[in-house]
């Protein structure tokens, strides 16, 4: 009755000291427990908790609240809860989005929006004071000195950085002399070593480019690897790319197409300018290796660019052995590069080539041209995707797990690895030193015993149980009577 009469209840509400009412309904009872969080008067940091359990009627069963007061079951933080309740069913408790606007006002009345620059955070006299304690001292204006002076500056500078001098001398006339300069150096093109060289005892090489394709898959290769075994590959076509040793550079086909590639190269270049591209450029390239897999190289016969197509690559082929013919009779042929409608067989190693040149490039197309006395033909190849996502990771793994071997431990080309047929070591007819695989002859009285596959002119091991060399089925009577048997 005190604090209702003093009205200390009411001024809690009237001041909002009296927060958030809450209600819960316990089971097994029709009373309603109220509460709320009330802030005292003269401290703001931790609110008291008073709390009243009322009948429907609204009637007072019991209440209690966490101040002293409050010990006595009747203090003004328990009225204010009263209060709130009587207040929130007479008028309602409205949220601040009930009323237009009443969120986004201003704590300040009378504040006008300003650019930021414009706007006095400070007074007057707080912001004078700050300017005058950080004011930099004043300092008196430099004064220009006499020529000689400046000389004399200089000199001294000269004579103190001997044989040390500072390069701004060389910026002024009576100390520039002293500084001779020197000639410029152009930066040598530097050359990746080859992949040959992971092994420390390997040999030179007659030319750079034999040295940067040893090891490499290069694009006339790279048919050859998709098409061997991956468990089994061949053992000479390990040996011809990590020991990169042409030996069929002088055939007739080969001399054949080298004397022409310069005739051919200028009548499609005269062809593609005249009717094709424009502003082409046909630029000789040599070796060209991919950065991000640095073992896939590719040497096209050049390289293409215009303003109509971008980069593309150019392959020349002419075919020793159809140069008497058209092209169109060339295309009928079984072993033709061409199908009839005079475009490259996809499944043709000249096709694998292609596609090999033109992802080591990047190159956005391929003309491939073949060139006969008859006349010439272009087929343009683009990039084929299946290339990329299908045989490139074919060709890295057969690198990984056979190629890269070989460059490190070279046991095909030392001959360290045996021969199947036992550990016999003998001498092929040509002379070089053995590598598999080499083919046995069961004559005990051969004068070789062992030769390599290429030098007899096989690829497979035979299917017979015996095999023997020609010099000895030549001499050998008895093999000639089991032959004739």
């Amino acid at each position: 009755m005190k604090n209702y009469k003093a009205l200390d209840s009411y001024k809690l509400l009237e001041s909002g000291w009296v927060q958030t009412v809450r209600h819960i309904i316990p089971d097994d009872t029709t009373l309603t427990v109220l509460r709320a969080d009330v802030t005292p008067s003269f401290r703001v940091n931790e609110p008291h908790h008073p709390w009243a359990a009322v009948t429907q009627r609204g009637d007072v069963v019991a209440a209690h609240c966490d101040c002293k007061a409050g010990l006595g079951e009747s203090c003004s933080h328990i009225g204010g809860l009263r209060y709130k309740v009587e207040m929130i069913v007479r008028v309602g408790d409205p949220a601040c989005t009930d009323v237009l606007c009443t969120w986004n006002e201003a704590s300040m009345k009378g504040v006008q929006p300003a650019r930021v620059a414009e706007i006095n955070f400070y007074g007057d006299k707080p912001k004078e004071k700050v300017v005058a304690n950080n004011a930099p001292a004043r300092r008196a204006d430099p004064q220009p000195v006499s020529s000689d002076v400046f000389e004399d500056f200089l000199m001294s500078l000269l004579a103190a950085s001997n044989p040390v001098m500072p390069v701004g001398l060389s910026l002024f006339g009576s100390t520039s002399s002293n500084f001779a300069p020197k000639k410029a150096v152009v930066p040598s093109q530097k050359v990746p070593p080859g992949l040959r060289s992971l092994y420390r005892g390997v040999e030179g090489f007659n030319s750079l480019d034999e040295e940067q394709r040893a090891g490499g898959i290069t694009s006339s290769v790279s048919h050859s690897v998709l098409r061997t075994s991956t468990t089994k590959p061949s053992q000479y076509l390990i040996k011809s790319i990590c020991c990169d040793r042409p030996s069929n550079l002088k055939r007739t086909a080969i001399v054949w197409g080298n004397e022409h590639e310069q005739v051919s190269r200028q009548q499609y270049a005269d062809w593609a300018i005249s009717s094709v591209h424009s502003d082409l450029k046909v630029n000789n390239c040599g070796l060209l290796i991919k950065r991000e897999q640095p073992f896939l190289a590719a040497s096209p016969d050049a390289m293409l660019a215009c303003s109509c197509h971008g980069m593309g690559v150019l392959e020349i082929k002419c075919p020793f052995k159809f140069r008497e013919m058209s092209v169109e009779e060339m295309s009928k042929e079984k072993d033709s590069c061409l199908d009839q409608n005079l475009e490259l067989k996809e499944s043709h190693q000249y096709y694998t080539q292609t596609q090999h040149q033109m992802y080591v490039t990047g190159a956005s197309y391929c003309d491939f041209l073949v060139w006969l006395p008859t006349g010439g033909h272009v087929c343009t190849v683009f990039p084929d995707k299946e290339y990329t996502l299908t045989y490139v990771p074919v060709l890295t793994a057969f690198w990984e797990g056979h190629i890269r071997p070989e460059l490190l431990f070279r046991k095909l080309e030392l001959g360290t690895k045996q021969t199947e047929h036992g550990n016999k070591q003998g001498h092929c007819s040509c002379g070089s030193a053995d590598s598999v695989p080499m083919l046995g002859c069961d004559d005990d009285k051969c004068t070789h015993q062992w030769f390599h596959w290429a030098c007899v002119g096989i690829t497979k091991e035979p299917k017979s149980k015996t095999w023997y060399c020609d010099n000895c089925k030549s001499s050998n009577t008895k093999i000639k009577r089991q032959r004739r048997q």
